[in-house]
């Protein structure tokens, strides 16, 4: 049987289209009636409380589940078989005792746009070795993955999309559990992909707010979505949040405080 390979790409088609897409789990509605367009070189983060949906949307738009009713497009087909997509997942979704190294596990990006019977070249080589230097972790190359910190698993995962090109990066809570420093530089890292589309599922608004041009509330479906300043506004806030946030007034503004301890990562869908 012949081997299909990656779909080429619809020229001036947005880089994600997601057209009126519901997801259900059995009885539960993941995601409902959603409608997003995201163009090329687009960076948004998705903010929500958890169970919203936000893993639900990334998985969607990466082809790993598929969608109840609704159409979803990556730079004009179906999410499926597209190499130009780099999916990130929760840290709770790893083994982290499994026998690989970080070299290992980077140099998985280069296996994805190689035919089954071609071993990695010296140019896969030479590419692993450069994602590694990108995101500053040569020196743990050969470190055993349960060995790294949260700031390096998450830069292990870029430096794979770095080595397999691609173009896509949809990333599930990668800020989770990293003190405000490392998730500064991670969203530095992030912010200077080379021409890449960026879709972050996060909690954290604040960093929402300094990073990303266009943000998303979501709660199943889409609250509001734009500008963070039109975006994050007690309305919507509440809209998306419900009892869970609360609003203070203080001399920077109005802020948002949680007033309930947050689940465990992967309470989201």
């Amino acid at each position: 049987m012949r081997r299909k390979g990656p779909v080429d790409h619809v020229p001036g088609s947005p880089a994600v289209e997601m057209l009126a897409v519901t997801v259900h789990y059995q009885r539960t509605v993941a995601l409902d009636r959603v409608t997003m367009h995201l163009p090329s070189g687009g960076h948004i983060a998705v903010l929500g409380p958890n169970g919203a949906g936000k893993s639900t949307l990334l998985k969607v738009v990466a082809g790993v589940v598929s969608p109840t009713s609704g159409e979803v497009r990556v730079h004009g087909r179906g999410p499926q078989r597209h190499t130009c997509i780099a999916y990130l997942p929760q840290r709770s979704a790893v083994d982290w005792s499994f026998p690989i190294t970080v070299r290992e596990v980077v140099a998985m990006g280069r296996m994805g746009g190689l035919p089954p019977w071609r071993r990695a070249s010296a140019h896969d080589r030479a590419r692993v070795e450069e994602s590694l230097a990108q995101v500053g972790l040569s020196e743990l190359a050969n470190r055993h993955i349960g060995e790294l910190s949260g700031g390096q698993e998450q830069r292990m995962f870029l430096a794979r999309a770095l080595a397999q090109r691609a173009q896509l990066f949809l990333m599930d809570e990668p800020l989770a559990g990293l003190d405000v420093g490392t998730q500064r530089e991670l969203l530095r890292l992030v912010r200077e992909l080379p021409h890449a589309t960026v879709i972050v599922a996060m909690h954290e608004l604040g960093m929402a707010q300094e990073s990303f041009p266009q943000v998303m509330l979501l709660n199943t479906g889409i609250v509001a979505a734009g500008p963070p300043e039109s975006v994050f506004i007690p309305e919507y806030l509440a809209q998306a949040y419900g009892r869970t946030l609360q609003f203070v007034r203080s001399a920077e503004g109005t802020l948002a405080v949680s007033d309930s301890c947050r689940p465990p990562e992967d309470a989201d869908r």
